[in-house]
């Protein structure tokens, strides 16, 4: 059986974890070099860009925000098609026009889905992993429009940090309602509590998930101090959005503020 398929989550979702844990007992074309290695500080898994000359597109698709061609990409996923059995491609590009291309192809897209409750941990994951924050300040790399990038410049950098993860949490609220991320069947929180349940959707698609390496434990344990604390979730469950809950990290308190109803303000 062929398992062939974009494996699209945003940043902070835990992907890298997933493919780190598919490449150590499959023989299976990627579009990135995984390490099994963690890094120490922020509890990111590592992987390292790949260029593949043959497929010069599926680079592109890793970036946080990946501008690609569509024609291109399709003829390098086609050709790929042809000449791999197997292929699970790291994806960041979230586009429903290209989306249905690909499945007028043949080509699938598995998403890495959450819900408003773990939203927390994604969030996190995305501003201590990933180069959010950096990119934010940069005007060739920022996701901010014009109105954002004049302020940015008039903020100190805590401030800063709180507009990033207002930012954030708007387009990850949006893409979980426009993609459907709460119904998907990976889930960033079963790499915690349901690892057979990833494990199952790989195995029905041919591939194993290492599931029982150190490599995962060391993450896990890496990262329990970002996990949505049991208050928050209460709160959401309740719909009771206390976002002045000084006990809450902060980004669950801007993700209560969110979905009071309230404009931004700045919490700390």
């Amino acid at each position: 059986m062929a398992s062939q398929f974009l494996l699209r989550w945003v940043g902070g979702a835990g992907g890298d974890t997933i493919i780190n844990l598919l490449s150590k007992k499959n023989d299976v074309y990627l579009n990135v070099n995984p390490l099994s290695k963690i890094n120490a500080d922020s509890g990111k898994s590592i992987l390292t860009s790949k260029l593949d000359k043959k497929y010069p597109n599926l680079c592109e698709l890793t970036r946080a925000h990946p501008r690609i061609d569509k024609t291109s990409l399709l003829n390098d996923l086609i050709n790929l098609k042809n000449n791999h059995k197997s292929f699970v491609l790291k994806c960041h590009l979230f586009n429903k026009e290209i989306d249905e291309e690909l499945k007028k192809n043949n080509i699938e897209v598995i998403d890495i889905g959450f819900d408003i409750k773990f939203l927390p941990f994604v969030i996190q994951s995305n501003l201590l992993k990933t180069q959010t924050l950096k990119s934010s300040t940069n005007p060739k790399t920022t996701h901010y429009d014009k109105n954002l990038i004049k302020i940015s410049s008039r903020l100190t950098e805590k401030q800063n940090i709180s507009v990033v993860t207002w930012t954030l949490i708007q387009d990850m609220i949006m893409k979980i309602k426009q993609y459907n991320l709460k119904n998907t069947l990976l889930k960033t929180e079963d790499l915690f509590y349901n690892i057979d349940s990833i494990a199952d959707f790989f195995k029905q698609n041919s591939l194993i998930l290492d599931v029982k390496s150190k490599y995962l434990k060391n993450w896990q344990e890496k990262n329990q101090n970002i996990l949505p604390s049991k208050t928050f979730t209460e709160y959401v469950d309740n719909m009771e959005y206390n976002y002045n809950d000084n006990t809450l990290q902060t980004v669950e308190r801007y993700i209560l503020l969110m979905l009071s109803g309230n404009k931004f303000k700045f919490l700390e």
